[in-house]
């Protein structure tokens, strides 16, 4: 590029390079020539600069505008390139600042765009025409000039938002060797010892950095990319001094360039931040860490932690292998076995296959510590090596969150860790630091794809082990630890084997969860391994106790070891203890237990069982008490919390488990014992004398019982069983009660007993073994403690003081429920907090149930209600609590059944049920309770009182606790039901489940008298549930009572009909009437001269009986009349007739309809007289009834038969009709399928003067129901209310055109393909021409929704197409909606009929005929996809898609957008309608050729011109379609629906499959017939499939189209022409093809058996019946394969996976196979083809 100069007085001449011409003569002839007018235009600028700086904010420009107009800016500029052409420094270095200064105060003093035009004008000059003058600055010594020259640079770049930067990087070459210079510090700078400094020093070097990271900051990514990459001599040089000169506040904005330009740029792979900060800027930017600057280190961590750890910035490469050797992403256990053997044995060779052996090793080698790794991440690791963890605390936390987020660099990392010496204890930071970094390496959590894989693959067991016990933390180095006489070092090792023991634990449970349990084994041996010898535990455990014995902290963690130890090897678990220890000392103690020391005790009693020398926590001293008591004392002291005293409750019931101290219950024995010593300690202090001596006692029981526990096992049989522990107590009572003056005993041991007694113990047992034991204690004290009959009076006594009960009250849910007063449990508000708590509560119950003075009130219902609903609080917040308490369960049951309780029988029957109730409610799950259930109604149903009327809501609330499956058995047993409800009950349960019953069933049922159970034998018969039925019997058993006709009548329609075993039956009948009447109504039509002969005489006798009293016709005569009309003279069929219009009691019936509507004398007056009131009787109902009875819906159906004979309107007085249509349009009856229809029959055949439509229509429109059930589009009501619609408008089209009722329909409008919205689309046609306006002038707003998943569909619900605002209509439109009718384009277009009242048949018909075909057609849901006519003709009318505007003539232009077409769907659309006839045929052509013509002058996008020749394709086949009828270049609708499913290729440039859509559009200037597209690159590769790129991905484009697209016989020849259909069964015997792909290939075939002739086709052409079976053989044999897998590992839900997928395999295999045979049966060619042998392929297949 060439520019010049100008100025008023010289005219200077440049160099090609932008620079002064170097001859010496001009040079000097210009500065002798100009030297004046050079100094007044750099002193006028100088002083126009100055006084703009004293102005401060308010600025004059216009002096400096005024100087810039002039041309001096140019002329300042040629100045200083002469001045650096001829290298006057000093002057260039002014001249440089005086631009600087223009620049600068131009960008910082104004933001008029006019005003910056002249700093672009000066800028442009430097960058295009004067760049060497930079060059030449930027390489002077001289650090002035140089530092000037790059604050130019910096002011270039920033200036004007960074406008020139573009024009800078295409101009400035950045290669030049002056910037290395600029960057390289000089010798003295370097030659200083090097200490981060912390000062700004103005360098050279600084101002470029400045100027560079602006540079990189302002580039966009993509130019960022290159010239961080392409400029390597720049980032040398400044990376390479980064820690030997720069500053901190340098450093600072370093780092966060490198952090936002590079590291969180988006658009930059991991491979190009790698490149740009490689490991030499690691390596520098660590060195910072030395900084003393908290500001700077913070900024490192950060950039550390998005380099390495950011889940979408960093640059770790994600890591498929982690605890495997190789990856399991990619290994699949080969199935060509049939045993479980099989597959162990081939599992196992994969799992010890060896690694190195593998072709697919994963990552590079990486040698550390003598042992090689294989990583993704080579670079991270010297990222860790660069790190030492054990000075900071900031270099920790990074290195701890690299190892977590790169889980592979654990193992390594660890022996990076024991390559530098061994871990020997040392009081160095290094060494506490490292066992810190350690120990939070072992707590690092399971990385996450090892939680989520499901493999059968084994995970490395030494990998594994590095994470549990990394080999820098070896057996030796903690066994020194612990043997070392520095406690903090014991400390530390115990901890280190503590997380370690944690850490195995979780692994042990995943592998249990991922079904590796066979591997566990060699993990544990490799654990307990490496962890010091348990001598070595324990002697460091002596050792430290004897030596400081309050450091109870080291004590509580080797008790953790232990406990983890005996937990996970107790086969090798045995320690000795010496006679004095932490343990026996803390049994001895007296005081308070603190927290730690509890938790020590904790862990002892865990561990001690598998000690060989136990702790006998049960032995006391003379001085002391035992472990248990000591623990008991604590628990029931006033001091100890709740929640103390519940973790000391579940530590003692720890120490019984495995004993037989105490009997099984849900509450436990020691909460009783704790419970009973608050009570005493309540009372007086700790040191009481008295409640010592209680203690005592305790330990002598629980000694005793220990000792010789089956002794007292023995003696409790005499006392119900009762525990153990209580009989020692009764034993023992008469050696402690002599040297015991206080009652306080007594009372403790009675308050214990009576708790013991209401969490579940025998009161009578207790009671007797107190009479034997307890001497010289009062009979009074008993009763008042344990007596529970007349409770409530018992109460006053029992809050007295002196019984103690009392004040404990307060504290304790469990007293305070037993001692409150019965009409104060209806207001309890506290909640019980255990399961002891709650066994008050059942025991209240018990007490309140056997209580007679309480009775059976609403009083009764309240408490038992607030009690019921503290146990249902208790059961959601404890999931390990089961109300149906067996006990307690036993009892009312028992009760229930027991004729005694009859007085009481109300109260448990309530209490059972409402318990019942809330078991079900909460859907909870109790198999001992369902089990009970089911042997009580066994055993006990015939027990109970039948005559209750309690019992019943009892029963069903228990019968719905079974399942059918626990039912059928029950009814199958031979019991004697004595209330024929409760069988009904049972029979429901069972009948809702669709369950078969057996015959046997049956016959009960018969036996027993209830009408229930007659209703329940015609369901499971008419139904044909029964198996196993006996015709005979049944038969034989119904027709001994004339009222079982219905049953016969069932029998009749049923599947079980025989009328070879009916016909002797029938015969026998003679002598019931009923029967004979039943038989002959039900009866098939069946030719026999025996039969008729019988109904023949039967019809006499009725006619008799008619005759002699006509009152005695009923509908089961008239019925016989009906079907017998034939046996009827004339006359007799006149009587009857006028009889039934005139006379019979149930003339307004199905039966009397039928009867007219078989004679069909209409000029009868009688007849037209009953039409009249049968129509007001109907409207009569309609008005009254809030719903239909049967045999008014019956009576409705016989109308319609009768509709269609006869012309209603001729009839009937057209006032009552048209009081009938409106008061039943008006109403909520137009949601009602019968009645509506029923409407539309009477408006079908009605004229314009008979019906008042101008009136009827209104009515139906304005009322809500019917907008909504249109709207519902679900029901087969909104087809005929659109039916209506249309009949009411076409009777008089003219007066019923207005635009109310135009956006009323607009508004039930959904622009589907259903038959409603066809008939709605055709009445908006015809309104549109009368009113001769468009609906779419009310429209204000589009909306096109785009596509959302199915949860968010089902949130938001359905969206109307049409709403009506006051400002107009919103027309909202889905984009799945559009993209499911390019998928489900209809290939017919049916045409809505027309009514016409001249044949109400055939009108009516026609409609029916619409509706199926359009219901039958369509394969899909019409309601979720658009009308493509309707889609077509609206888009016209948007402005977005089609807009206008006017030439330069003045004619109006229309724009068709195809980008926006494309884009919103509707182009595919039209597209896809090319494969039509007709008018949707020709509007889609237009439409195309309107875009198409658009893109001719209009071509502003990047795909216009590819669009354009796809386009121009189009239209050149349908021209050529046209022109070449005689060569009928027909083109298959499939192919037409794949080139719309290519658009979105077309469009989409970054799409895989982009270039071969491409090159389809180019390979022909219009479509081929027989081309479908993308198909011809697939035939034929299946031999060369890597030849082909993105194979797979096109294959399942094309199949998805193929799957979609196969719908019409066209179709079908096209794939059979080009040999498809056989490469689609090729494609089955691909080894990799997907799941996925194998159910869309079986799906086409399923769409072609569908079609005309395409079964055929398969099985002729193509043998598919045997390639199906051959195909069933190897699916099937893969299934079985899957499940031996799935045996193998069941934890492994890929495995699950796997064998649900060859299930749904199999059964598509299963349905294709029942297609064929339901075809083949039908034609008689393919049986002969196939030899008959359709009927055995189904045999084969589903054996």
């Amino acid at each position: 590029m060439k520019s010049s100069a100008n100025s008023s007085s010289t005219v200077v001449s440049k160099n090609a390079y932008g620079g002064w011409n170097s001859s010496k003569n001009e040079s000097m002839k210009f500065a002798n020539s100009s030297y004046k007018e050079e100094v007044g235009i750099l002193e006028k600028i100088s002083s126009i600069l100055e006084e703009l700086e004293r102005e401060g904010d308010s600025k004059d420009f216009q002096p400096l505008i005024k100087f810039l107009e002039k041309g001096f800016g140019a002329q300042i500029i040629q100045l200083w390139s002469y001045y650096a052409e001829v290298n006057l420094v000093a002057k260039l270095t002014s001249t440089t600042t005086i631009i600087n200064n223009i620049l600068t105060v131009l960008q910082n003093g104004t933001t008029d765009i006019n005003i910056l035009t002249y700093g672009d004008t000066l800028i442009h000059s430097i960058i295009i025409d004067y760049t060497k003058a930079l060059y030449h600055g930027l390489q002077n010594t001289k650090t002035a000039l140089c530092q000037g020259i790059l604050s130019l640079l910096k002011t270039i770049l920033n200036f004007n938002n960074n406008k020139h930067l573009v024009d800078f990087l295409s101009n400035f070459d950045l290669n030049s060797a002056n910037f290395v210079n600029v960057l390289t510090p000089p010798k003295s700078e370097l030659s200083q010892a090097r200490t981060v400094v912390t000062k700004v020093n103005r360098t050279t070097r600084t101002i470029f950095i400045e100027f560079w990271i602006d540079l990189i900051n302002l580039c966009p990514s993509q130019l960022r990319k290159d010239l961080l990459t392409e400029n390597t001599k720049i980032m040398s040089a400044w990376l390479k001094y980064m820690d030997k000169v720069d500053c901190i506040e340098i450093m600072e904005i370093t780092i966060d360039c490198f952090i936002k330009s590079i590291l969180m740029e988006p658009l930059f792979k991991k491979m190009t931040k790698i490149k740009i900060l490689n490991e030499l800027t690691i390596n520098k930017i660590h060195y910072f860490y030395k900084s003393n600057d908290k500001g700077l280190i913070k900024k490192i961590n950060e950039f550390f932690t998005i380099y390495c750890t950011h889940p979408n910035f960093s640059v770790a490469f994600p890591d498929d292998c982690v605890w495997f050797t190789e990856s399991p992403l990619n290994r699949n256990i080969p199935v060509n076995f049939t045993t479980s053997k099989q597959v162990d044995d081939k599992i196992s060779d994969i799992n010890n296959k060896d690694p190195k052996s593998s072709i697919s090793s994963h990552g590079v080698p990486l040698i550390v510590n003598k042992k090689e790794f294989r990583v993704y991440n080579k670079l991270l690791f010297k990222v860790l090596k660069s790190f030492k963890p054990w000075e900071d605390e900031s270099q920790a936390h990074i290195v701890i969150s690299i190892l977590n987020h790169v889980s592979e660099l654990i193992p390594p990392y660890a022996n990076l860790l024991a390559s530098q010496g061994s871990h020997t204890p040392g009081m160095t930071s290094y060494w506490f630091g490292s066992t810190m970094i350690i120990g939070r390496m072992i707590n690092l959590p399971i990385p996450s794809f090892i939680d989520k894989v499901e493999t059968n693959m084994i995970p490395s067991a030494d990998l594994v082990m590095e994470n549990i016990f990394p080999s820098c933390l070896s057996k030796k180095f903690l066994t020194q630890a612990l043997q070392d006489d520095c406690l903090i070092f014991r400390q530390l090792a115990c901890q280190l084997i503590i997380f370690s023991f944690k850490k195995y634990e979780t692994i042990l449970k995943l592998y249990d969860r991922k079904g590796w349990t066979s591997s566990k084994l060699l993990l544990s041996n490799s654990f307990q391994s490496n962890i010091p010898d348990l001598n070595i535990l324990l002697n460091s455990l002596n050792q430290s106790y004897t030596k400081k014995k309050d450091n109870l902290i080291l004590i509580l963690s080797l008790t953790v070891i232990f406990k983890y130890y005996s937990k996970f090897f107790p086969n090798f678990f045995s320690i000795h203890l010496p006679q004095s220890n932490v343990y026996t000392d803390l049994m001895k103690k007296e005081t308070n237990f603190t927290g730690i020391e509890f938790a020590i005790l904790d862990n002892f009693l865990q561990f001690q069982e598998f000690s060989p020398s136990q702790a006998k926590w049960w032995n006391s001293t003379e001085s002391s008490n035992s472990l248990f008591v000591t623990l008991l004392k604590l628990s029931s002291s006033i001091n100890t919390t709740n929640i103390m005293s519940t973790t000391i409750s579940n530590l003692l019931s720890s120490l019984l488990k495995g004993t037989i101290l105490f009997n099984n219950f849900q509450a436990s024995q020691i909460d009783c014992l704790i419970n009973s010593l608050q009570v005493i300690t309540n009372q007086c202090n700790s040191t009481d004398e008295n409640l010592n001596k209680i203690f005592k006692f305790i330990d002598q029981i629980i000694s005793f019982c220990m000792k010789i526990p089956y002794k007292y096992v023995d003696i409790s049989n005499n006392y119900n069983n009762v525990s153990p522990f209580i009989m020692c107590l009764m034993e023992q009572w008469k050696y402690v009660a002599k040297n015991f003056d206080s009652d306080l005993l007594v009372k403790w041991v009675l308050i214990t007993l009576r708790n013991m007694v209401i969490i579940g113990e025998s009161l009578d047992g207790i009671k007797r073994a107190i009479d034997d034991h307890l001497t010289g204690v009062s009979k009074k004290l008993v009763d008042v403690y344990l007596n529970f009959k007349n409770y409530e009076k018992k109460l006053f006594i029992l809050n007295q003081d002196q019984y103690l009960l009392k004040d404990i009250s307060t504290k304790s849910f469990f007293q305070h429920i037993m001692l409150s007063k019965y009409n104060e449990l209806d207001n309890m508000n506290r909640i019980p907090t255990s399961v002891f708590d709650v066994s008050a509560i059942f025991f209240r119950l018990s007490i309140i149930l056997e209580d007679e003075l309480i009775e059976f009130n609403s009083s009764f219902k309240e408490s038992v209600d607030n009690l019921l609903t503290l146990l249902t609080k208790m059961t959601l917040s404890n999931s390990s609590f089961k109300i149906m308490d067996k006990q307690f369960i036993n009892n009312i049951f028992r009760n229930i059944e027991d004729p005694s309780t009859s007085s009481s029988m109300n109260k448990y029957l309530f209490i059972a049920t409402a318990l019942i109730n809330i078991f079900q409610n909460l859907k909870l799950s109790d198999c001992q309770f369902i089990t009970f259930v089911n042997n009580w109604l066994s055993t006990s149903l015939s027990n109970v009182d039948s005559t209750n009327p309690e019992i019943m809501p009892f029963l069903n609330a228990t019968i719905k606790c079974l399942s059918p499956e626990d039912i059928l058995p029950l009814l199958s047993k031979n019991l004697e039901f004595n209330n024929g409800e409760i069988f009904t009950s049972l029979q429901k349960v069972l009948y809702s489940s669709k369950n078969h019953i057996p015959y046997s069933l049956i016959s009960k049922m018969l036996t027993i008298n209830s009408p229930a159970i007659k209703q329940l034998v015609l369901a499971f018969v008419s139904s044909n549930r029964v198996d196993d039925f006996d015709s005979t019997t049944f038969l034989n058993t119904i027709t001994t009572s004339d009222l079982n006709c219905d049953l016969l009548t069932s029998y009749l329609k049923s599947s079980y009909f025989s009328f070879d075993v009916f016909q002797p039956v029938l015969k026998k009948l003679d002598h019931s009437l009923p029967f004979l009447i039943s038989a002959a109504i039900n009866l098939p039509d069946i030719q026999d001269v025996d039969l008729d002969s019988i109904f023949h005489d039967t019809f006499n006798i009725v006619w008799r009986i008619f005759e002699e009293n006509k009152d005695k016709l009923n509908n089961e005569y008239l019925q016989l009349f009906t079907k017998f009309s034939h046996f009827l003279t004339r006359d007799q069929k006149d009587v009857v007739l006028k009889y039934i219009t005139a006379e019979y009691s149930h003339k307004y019936s199905k039966e009397a309809v039928s009867f007219v509507y078989l004679i069909q004398d209409f000029k009868d007056e009688s007849v037209k007289k009953w039409l009249n009131k049968l129509i007001l009787y109907i409207t009569k109902y309609l008005v009254e009834a809030s719903e239909l009875s049967p045999s008014f819906a019956e009576l409705l159906s016989s109308t319609m038969s009768l509709l269609k004979t006869v012309n209603i309107w001729n009839m009937v007085h057209k006032n009552i009709l048209n009081a009938q249509l409106e008061a039943v349009l008006g109403s909520r009856w137009v949601s009602d399928n019968l009645v509506i229809k029923y409407i539309t029959f009477i408006a079908l055949s009605s004229t314009k003067e008979k019906l008042e439509s101008t009136r009827i229509l209104p009515i139906l429109l304005n009322n809500e129901k019917t907008v909504f059930t249109i709207k519902e589009n679900k029901s087969e009501a909104s087809f005929f209310i659109s039916t209506l619609i249309y009949c009411l408008f076409h009777l008089d089209p003219s007066n019923n055109s207005n635009t109310h009722i135009q956006l009323t329909i607009l508004t039930c409008y959904s622009g589907s393909l259903s038959a409603k919205d066809r008939i709605l689309l055709q009445l908006l046609e015809e309104l549109e021409t009368q009113l001769s306006t468009s609906w779419t002038n009310h429209i204000y707003n589009w909306d096109l929704l785009e596509e959302q998943d199915s949860e968010t569909l089902e949130l938001i619900g359905d969206v109307s197409l049409i709403t009506k605002k006051p400002e107009g209509l919103i027309l909202s439109l889905q984009k799945d909606k559009i993209n499911n009718t390019v998928k489900n384009f209809p290939n017919i277009r049916i045409p809505v009929p027309i009514p016409t009242a001249q044949n109400i048949q055939e009108s009516w018909n026609s409609f029916e005929k619409f509706h199926k075909e359009i219901n039958r057609d369509s394969y899909f849901d019409t309601s979720k996809t658009y009308d493509p006519l309707f889609l077509l003709l609206l888009t016209v009318h948007n402005e977005e898609l089609v807009s206008s505007s006017k030439d330069e003539h003045g004619q109006q232009i229309y724009l068709f957008h195809a980008k926006k077409f494309i884009a919103s769907g509707i182009f595919q659309v039209a597209v896809v309608g090319l494969s039509t006839t007709g008018s949707l045929n020709q509007i889609s052509f237009e439409l195309l050729k309107q875009m198409m013509n658009t893109l001719e002058t209009n071509d502003n996008f990047k795909e216009s011109t590819i669009l354009k020749i796809f386009l121009k394709k189009i239209i050149n086949t349908i021209l050529k379609s046209k022109n070449d009828m005689e060569k009928k270049h027909i083109i298959a609708p499939i192919v037409w629906r794949f080139t719309a499913k290519l658009t979105d290729l077309v469009v989409q440039s970054a799409a895989n499959l982009h270039e071969p859509a491409y090159r389809w559009i180019l390979n022909a200037p219009y479509v081929r017939k027989s081309d479908i597209p993308l198909l011809a690159d697939l035939m034929g590769m299946n031999e060369k499939i890597d030849l082909l790129e993105n194979y797979y991905q096109q294959l399942a484009w094309v199949l998805e189209g193929l799957e979609q697209g196969v719908q019409t016989r066209l179709d079908v020849d096209l794939l059979r022409g080009k040999g498809i259909i056989e490469w689609l069964a090729n494609l089955l015997n691909l080894p990799n093809l997907s799941v996925r792909m194998r159910s869309m290939i079986n799906h086409i075939f399923y769409n072609i058996q569908r079609i005309e002739d395409g079964a055929s086709t398969l099985i002729t052409r193509f043998a598919s019946v045997s390639a199906l079976e051959i195909n069933y053989i190897s699916t099937n044999s893969l299934l079985e394969q899957a499940k031996l897998i799935y045996e193998r590992n069941m934890n492994n839900t890929k495995n699950l996976k796997k064998v649900l997928t060859m299930e749904e395999q199999v059964i598509n295999v299963k349905e294709l196979a029942s297609g064929f045979t339901v075809i083949g049966k039908s034609q008689k060619r393919l049986r002969d083809w196939t030899s008959g042998d359709f009927e055995n392929l189904t045999k084969r297949i589903n054996r």
